[in-house]
């Protein structure tokens, strides 16, 4: 039914938004305090439907743009994070694209 939570709920699974109590466990291991990045790496991931926000951003900008949201990075931080997602999801050969 229209407001009982599901979406706040599934939200909450995959980090965009804290909860206010309880802890979200994945094969009880505690993701609760992960970032988004960390939770994908235990099995847990979101794909919105809508088309991308960012379709005028490379491959590159778009994580980067999520990385600055990252505090406690530097930028020499961040781009060294840049450069391990691009690896780590054998990506780097579409960094440049739109």
């Amino acid at each position: 039914p229209n407001g009982a939570g599901k979406t706040t709920c599934f939200y909450m699974i995959v980090g965009l938004v804290q909860a206010d109590q309880g802890r979200v466990l994945i094969d009880d291991l505690d993701i609760s305090h992960q970032p988004m990045h960390g939770r994908a790496r235990a099995g847990i991931g979101y794909l919105p439907q809508e088309a991308s926000i960012f379709r005028k951003l490379s491959v590159s900008d778009n994580i980067m743009a999520i990385l600055e949201t990252r505090k406690e990075l530097d930028a020499g931080a961040r781009r060294k994070e840049l450069e391990s997602l691009l690896q780590e999801f054998h990506i780097t050969h579409i960094r440049d694209n739109l």
